[in-house]
């Protein structure tokens, strides 16, 4: 870290030519840089040790085996600005994700502008602000996206630059339920960062079916963080589905107006579109309970004066997902683990009324026994989201 150029043995034919290979697949290319750290051994501190927030007459404190550069200082910020600007142009770069990924210590600087150190954490703010708007205005089209230790810097300074953040590296989809309800208080889902990762979560350990971890990103600007080509054909086939339906309501779920219609046990979450004829929402449950309740899903931003047409949208999961004693009780029939069970068919036609103040009982769930097409299979972790569309 801090010699940001092109490494020739990873890059033997330049960065151009790699874009240029990247963008003829149709593909789109980014990059992920920490600019405003550097290593003991890069060039950089070798030629430059003052630049790094150090003590004098001290050992600094190392984090991540990194040390942070002085942001406080011009000469410091032009050669970010020139040298990470240089790959930027070359690579024909369509997306930067802006990473910074440790605390900071050893607070002092050498600069003469900052006159007393407590002045200096505020005046580093102040460089990294300067520093981002050369770039945003240098390269207006670039997506730029920020992201400290996750979902840290996620404040209105940040987004004047970064017009989004990743929310929190906890990319667990029962996790993301409390982190993207507390986060869409203060901020719109077009700016949260939420990403489909893969199982076991690699923080919480804990399997979630791939349905139930779309259909929690997708309240946000969707991503997937995982291997593709390391997952059977029916969960690619999933993922198709599932992105060619953010597409379709991308405007509604990073423009709309959003909602926390209900939370505990069974959460649920409305995002309406800017005509309000659109309303999409997330059934979540966190765990099964045998023979509960029936299921209401109610949505108090319906307008009561229309006719309603609700349904799930078209999800799969498969026998393997569900386990075998259970995939045996489904069917009579021997299947195959990589088997998609479809979603249950249900849809309804009601009034903005009946949607708005009591609410639509909703299919049983699969408790055991008696399962149909028209059985919701929901488990630990279930979820749906209803496409609701006015009349």
């Amino acid at each position: 870290m801090g010699d940001w150029t092109v490494n020739p043995g990873k890059f033997p034919s330049g960065i151009a030519e790699f874009s240029r290979r990247i963008h003829n697949l149709g593909m789109l290319l980014g990059i992920w840089v920490e600019p405003e750290m550097v290593s003991e051994e890069s060039q950089l501190y070798k030629a430059h040790p003052d630049w790094a927030i150090e003590m004098p007459g001290r050992d600094p404190a190392m984090g991540r085996h990194q040390l942070i550069l002085d942001l406080t200082r011009k000469d410091v910020r032009d050669y970010l600005f020139d040298s990470i600007g240089k790959v930027l142009t070359d690579g024909d770069v369509n997306y930067v994700k802006w990473d910074m990924n440790r605390t900071f210590s050893d607070l002092y600087t050498i600069n003469h502008d900052v006159r007393h150190m407590g002045e200096f954490s505020h005046r580093y703010v102040l460089g990294l602000y300067e520093l981002l708007g050369r770039f945003t205005r240098k390269f207006p089209n670039i997506l730029f996206e920020g992201c400290a230790s996750g979902g840290n810097r996620f404040d209105l300074g940040m987004l004047c630059y970064t017009s989004q953040i990743w929310c929190s590296d906890d990319t667990d989809a029962r996790e993301r339920i409390a982190i993207q309800s507390g986060t869409s208080y203060g901020y719109p889902l077009s700016t949260i960062g939420s990403h489909v990762s893969a199982v076991p979560n690699h923080q919480t350990m804990r399997i979630t079916n791939l349905e139930s971890r779309f259909n929690v990103a997708a309240f946000g600007s969707l991503g997937y963080e995982l291997d593709l080509a390391s997952l059977p054909l029916e969960q690619r086939n999933l993922i198709r589905e599932q992105i060619a339906f953010y597409k379709r309501f991308r405007s509604v779920f990073q423009f709309g107006t959003f909602y926390r219609n209900k939370t505990g046990n069974q959460s649920q979450w409305s995002v309406v579109s800017q005509d309000r004829k659109t309303i999409l929402t997330l059934f979540w449950q966190d765990r099964q309970v045998p023979n509960g309740p029936c299921d209401v899903l109610r949505v108090p931003q319906a307008d009561e004066n229309a006719m309603y047409d609700v349904f799930p949208r078209a999800q799969g999961m498969t026998l393997g997902d569900l386990g075998s004693r259970l995939a045996s009780e489904i069917s009579p029939l021997k299947l195959d683990a990589k088997t998609i069970v479809p979603t249950e068919v249900e849809h309804y036609t009601v009034s903005g009324g009946l949607l708005k103040w009591a609410g639509i009982r909703l299919n049983q769930q699969y408790f055991g026994k008696d399962w149909d097409e028209q059985t919701r299979v929901m488990g630990d972790c279930g979820s749906r989201i209803y496409l609701i569309k006015k009349r």
